[in-house]
C-alpha cells in the first residue's frame, strides 16, 4: 500500500482551505457588482422611460395647438415615435385636452 502513494506531491491542506475560502470571497464579491450593474440598468431603463413620456406628453401638448385635427396629430405622433394604434391612442387619451 505504500507504494501507491510513495510519488504523490505533498499538500498544504490550510493553503488550500484559504484559496478556497478566497475564490468564494471573489465569488461573493462578483455576484454583488453583478446585482448592482443590474440594478443600475434597470434604474436606467425606468428614468429613459419616463424621459420618453415626458417628451411624448410635450409633443403632444405641442401638436394641440398647430395641429388641432386630433387624426392628424396622431398619425405624426405615429410616425415620429414608431408607435403603434393603441399605444398612440394611450398617449392621446392621456395627454390630449
Amino acid at each position: 500500500m505504500g507504494y501507491l502513494f510513495e510519488n504523490m506531491e505533498k499538500m498544504d491542506i490550510q493553503w488550500e482551505r484559504q484559496q478556497k475560502d478566497l475564490e468564494s470571497q471573489k465569488r461573493a464579491e462578483a455576484e454583488k457588482k453583478l446585482q448592482d450593474v443590474l440594478a443600475d440598468a434597470e434604474a436606467a431603463r425606468a428614468d429613459a422611460k419616463n424621459a420618453k413620456e415626458q417628451m411624448l406628453k410635450s409633443y403632444i401638448n405641442l401638436l394641440q395647438e398647430f395641429i388641432p385635427d386630433r387624426d392628424k396629430a396622431k398619425k405624426r405622433i405615429i410616425k415620429e415615435y414608431h408607435l403603434d394604434e393603441q399605444a398612440a391612442e394611450r398617449a392621446f387619451a392621456l395627454y390630449w385636452k
